[in-house]
C-alpha cells in the first residue's frame, strides 16, 4: 500500500502571521498540495470545529501560540473528538511544545525548513495510509 501522496491531502493551515503563512503555503504547494485553508484566529478554529470532526481535512499544520489564544486547547478537544485528523505543531518555541501533553504527531521550530516540512508531511501520509 503507498502513502496517501501530497496532491491528496486536504491542510488547514492555523497561524496567525501572513509571511509565515505565506510561507508555509508555498512550501505545500511545491510539495503538490492544494492551496491550503489558512485561518488566522482560534475564533476562526472553533468556527471550523464540525468540519474538522466530519473529517474535511487530512492534516492540521498550527502555530501554538496565535494572537487571541494558546491553541494547545482547540487542539486536544478537536482530536478528542475522535477525529482522525494529524495535527503538525510550526512553533517558535518547539522545546517548550514537546513538553506539552499536544495532540500533534509532529512539531517543528519555526522558521521551518522546507525539508523539515517535507519529511513530516511525508510521515503523516504513510501514518495516514497505514491507519486505514
Amino acid at each position: 500500500m503507498t502513502s496517501l501522496q501530497p496532491q491528496d491531502m486536504r491542510v488547514l493551515l492555523i497561524e496567525d502571521a501572513p509571511a509565515t503563512a505565506a510561507v508555509l503555503q508555498l512550501y505545500l504547494e511545491e510539495m503538490g498540495m492544494p492551496e491550503a485553508h489558512w485561518i488566522e484566529s482560534l475564533e476562526e478554529a472553533e468556527a471550523l470545529a464540525p468540519s474538522i470532526e466530519r473529517g474535511d481535512f487530512d492534516v492540521i499544520v498550527s502555530d501554538l501560540i496565535l494572537s487571541d489564544a494558546d491553541a494547545s486547547g482547540f487542539l486536544n478537544r478537536v482530536m478528542a473528538a475522535g477525529t482522525r485528523c494529524q495535527v503538525l505543531i510550526c512553533s517558535g518555541d518547539a522545546e517548550r511544545s514537546r513538553k506539552m501533553d499536544l495532540p500533534a504527531e509532529a512539531i517543528l521550530a519555526k522558521p521551518v525548513s522546507y525539508e523539515a516540512l517535507s519529511f513530516a508531511m511525508a510521515r503523516l501520509g504513510a501514518k495516514m495510509t497505514a491507519n486505514c
